[in-house]
């Protein structure tokens, strides 16, 4: 479950369906256009953001958070740099309109500033506080 103070606007996350006492997250990705009190509305995200196939409805206890992987960084435009290490712990990630990297499931700003990054709705809304955009999945 996601704290629905995290959430905003455009996230993505994952739908759940109670399946004998489990909850089992659902593909694909749901972009979130409504947030209420009682619950959020989302839309299937079919990596054509304009396209709406269908409106779905859950509460706040049936969503999940999204694991930022390194398919959803390629599927934002993050560009995997490895000093020539084969080891994945000492690769880091960068954006050309991002500052900072993420290294190790966390963002770090030179030696100023640093955030834990596990979900995919953690990065979009750091990219929205530091850049004022919203971070898109590139074709």
């Amino acid at each position: 479950m996601i704290d629905p103070k995290e959430l905003r606007f455009g996230n993505y996350i994952h739908g759940t369906c109670n399946v004998r006492g489990l909850r089992i997250p659902q593909d694909p990705a749901l972009k979130i256009v409504t947030l209420k009190f009682n619950g959020t509305e989302c839309v299937v995200h079919n990596q054509i953001p304009a396209c709406v196939e269908e409106w779905l409805w859950f509460q706040y206890n049936e969503i999940e958070p999204i694991p930022l992987t390194e398919e959803w960084l390629n599927r934002f435009g993050f560009k995997v740099f490895t000093n020539d290490s084969p080891s994945p712990g000492d690769w880091h990630w960068s954006h050309p309109k991002f500052p900072g990297a993420l290294q190790n499931g966390n963002w770090n700003y030179h030696l100023h500033a640093h955030a834990p990054m596990k979900y995919v709705h953690q990065l979009q809304n750091l990219y929205f506080a530091l850049t004022g955009k919203e971070l898109t999945i590139t074709p």
